[in-house]
């Protein structure tokens, strides 16, 4: 599956603007919109962990981080099939 995100991921803070994002979406009680920034900000660690991959890791670095991404791929996965799901239908 592909990141269908809009933004940018930022290394340094890449949950603080998910975040704002996700409080914003529940203040107004829209559970796709909820959704929506949750799976941008799954989308964004996603991606950290496919670059931290393609670095030179030591091997058993390498192993924990593509455990890792394993379980955060389908995470990310979840969120977005959850997102589908809520999405308005016209």
């Amino acid at each position: 599956a592909t990141c269908e995100t809009s933004g940018s991921c930022d290394a340094s803070d890449p949950l603080h603007p998910c975040w704002e994002g996700v409080k914003e979406a529940l203040g107004g009680h829209d559970e796709y919109l909820a959704l929506e920034e949750l799976e941008q900000g799954e989308c964004c660690i996603e991606t950290m962990y496919q670059a931290a991959i393609a670095t030179q890791l030591p091997p058993s670095a390498k192993l924990v981080v593509e455990r890792h991404f394993i379980a955060v791929a389908a995470t990310h996965e979840r969120i977005r099939n959850l997102r589908d799901a809520a999405k308005p239908r016209l």
